[in-house]
């Protein structure tokens, strides 16, 4: 068997071999009493049953315990592909030391139903390592019962950057500093079982912080690794978790709190400038697709003033066939000139996507996902070189203004919320990134599915003039959900797209300095773009207003009726009022 590197978006894989047999050694239940040596400096060595047709070695102990000597697992002539250890006591398992599989490398998957201990441990030649706290209730050996027993890691220091360490528990406890390479945790379950060679969680088991149980990330510990996979139960933070990848995490609950630091932190982001012409794309056809029903509807209207104006001549009537005739021209007009702007971006969208597959990267359109019916960060949230999909029911953001914000650099970030977005004082500081905040209900972000083809957009544009049907399940439907911005505050150098039915920013500010450097690198422009099917709603005390930009920066306002401080304003006139500190209404509300 092996374990191969979880692919992005994917759940942790193993392969067939990992099926035991009804012949091996777990299959007779029976307790194996190992033999065992010690060499010339008192290291302890097992030499484990004999592997089965699959290459399985099943071993049973009354205790397993791994001394700061360390323990050596004798392969050299079993050769055995796994290794299994299942401990029978109820002693829990203590790891201290080195445990070192000598001979050929193999699986190591420890199971104890009490808990596993890990304080400073290391694995040596395993590339793979599980460990369960729970037992086996197959005679297969395909299905694991997870107990109430715990896996904790304190001071884990891995060896081998490509080493994997899977995690299988309902209470898992970080503490202290721990640096694991990558990471497959599955938690809030009932079992754990192989099916069609995919470890699964089966029954979800609803667990509570207060109890213990979940992932928990403890006051001043930190997690460190390069690749993280979690698929269920809850996630705790309250010290700090820093990875450079986020291969995927579906849960019930994230929780950062006031002095937690959940950071995504990569070493480059070559999929940047893709991805900020896919946003612009994006924001294009939402401009088309309003351009193309302002002009279809404006044409109505021409047909039927015309037909008016034969069946009734009359001077008004004249007037008015000519006036919605020449709107319409006008919308005509502009809808040609978006279409042009769209294809020209969408031609640079297209440019960089072959300079990537040129380069041998594969596009694809969560590159880090995370989603979670509940995510509460009350303290910090980091990005560094990440494009990153954030798919929660509810998201509630209350971080200590007091402290230092959360940031943004050189990432992609995008929000989405089916239901709630409670913002009550959170500061982002974004450095030549796009945050992106949208209110789109009834779908998932992680489906792959849910983008047409922008060649097949381009060629209905250009061909059929016709693209309504290809805007059903995207994202930019007109199933959106209110988004509340309220005490939000974003500094810095980037792009700030917010879509939704309804838009709030109350005692909100958006505000991108002056031009400066950082690096080789010049920010002298941005832009923020508020898209509501409904109205937006900005509310600022006296002498402050929600935004401030760059000379080069712009403010893009669409919405069906846009109220600044009580009084509807233009679209047009709301940079300006937040300006001059004053609005300019065109009617009461």
């Amino acid at each position: 068997m092996s374990y191969k590197k979880i692919p992005l978006l994917s759940p942790l894989s193993v392969s067939l071999a990992f099926i035991f047999m009804q012949s091996s050694a777990l299959a007779n239940n029976t307790s194996v009493d190992l033999e065992k040596s010690k060499n010339d400096k008192s290291i302890e060595t097992i030499h484990i049953n004999k592997a089965n047709d699959i290459g399985l070695s099943v071993n049973y102990f009354q205790n397993f315990n791994v001394v700061k000597q360390g323990v050596n697992i004798d392969n050299s002539k079993v050769k055995a592909k796994i290794i299994l250890s299942e401990i029978t006591s109820n002693k829990k398992s203590l790891l201290e030391g080195t445990l070192s599989v000598l001979g050929e490398k193999a699986e190591l998957i420890i199971a104890n139903p009490n808990g596993i201990e890990c304080n400073g441990c290391k694995f040596v030649g395993s590339d793979n390592v599980m460990l369960i706290s729970g037992k086996s209730n197959s005679n297969r050996g395909d299905s694991f019962d997870l107990t109430d027993g715990f896996v904790n890691f304190n001071n884990f220091k891995a060896l081998d950057s490509n080493q994997i360490i899977s995690i299988i528990s309902n209470r898992i406890n970080i503490s202290k500093e721990n640096n694991i390479s990558n990471i497959n945790i599955i938690n809030g379950y009932h079992s754990a079982n192989f099916v069609d060679n995919i470890l699964t969680g089966e029954k979800e088991k609803t667990l509570s912080k207060e109890k213990g149980e979940g992932v928990n990330i403890l006051d001043g510990a930190l997690l460190k690794g390069n690749d993280l996979f979690l698929k269920g139960g809850i996630l705790n933070i309250d010290g700090s978790l820093k990875v450079k990848k986020i291969n995927k995490i579906i849960n019930k609950n994230i929780d950062v709190s006031k002095n937690g630091v959940f950071s995504i932190l990569d070493e480059e982001n070559v999929f940047r400038k893709y991805k900020n012409l896919e946003l612009r794309t994006e924001l294009a056809l939402i401009k088309y697709k309003k351009a193309l029903e302002v002009a279809k509807t404006l044409n109505e209207i021409a047909e039927e003033a015309l037909k008016l104006a034969n069946e009734k001549p009359n001077e008004y009537n004249e007037k008015l066939a000519l006036k919605t005739s020449e709107m319409t021209l006008e919308a005509s007009e502009n809808l040609k000139n978006i279409e042009k702007s769209f294809l020209s971006i969408d031609l640079l969208r297209i440019t960089e996507k072959n300079v990537l597959y040129a380069a041998g990267k594969t596009i694809i359109p969560s590159e880090q996902y995370i989603e979670s019916d509940n995510i509460n960060i009350e303290g910090r949230f980091n990005v560094v070189n990440g494009e990153v999909n954030i798919n929660a029911k509810n998201l509630k953001f209350n971080s200590n203004p007091e402290k230092a914000p959360s940031y943004f650099n050189n990432s992609g970030v995008l929000f989405n919320v089916h239901e709630d977005y409670d913002f009550k004082s959170s500061k982002f500081n974004i450095i030549d990134s796009d945050i992106n905040i949208t209110g789109n209900r009834g779908f998932m972000l992680g489906n792959e599915g849910r983008y047409a083809s922008y060649d097949t957009i381009r060629n209905e544009i250009m061909v059929n003039k016709n693209i309504d049907i290809l805007f059903k399940g995207r994202l930019i439907s007109d199933n959106l959900n209110n988004i509340n911005l309220n005490n939000l505050s974003i500094f810095g150098y980037g792009n700030v797209t917010v879509i939704g039915n309804k838009i709030s920013m109350i005692d909100s500010k958006v505000k991108f300095n002056n031009v400066k450097k950082f690096g080789d690198k010049l920010q002298t422009s941005g832009y923020i773009d508020l898209i509501a099917n409904d109205v937006i709603t900005i509310n600022n005390k006296e002498n402050t207003r929600a935004f401030s930009l760059t000379d080069k920066g712009k403010l893009r306002i669409d919405a069906e009726k846009t109220i600044v401080n009580g009084k509807e304003v233009l679209p047009s006139d709301v940079y300006d009022s937040q300006k001059r500190n004053k609005v300019k209404p065109t009617k009461e509300e």
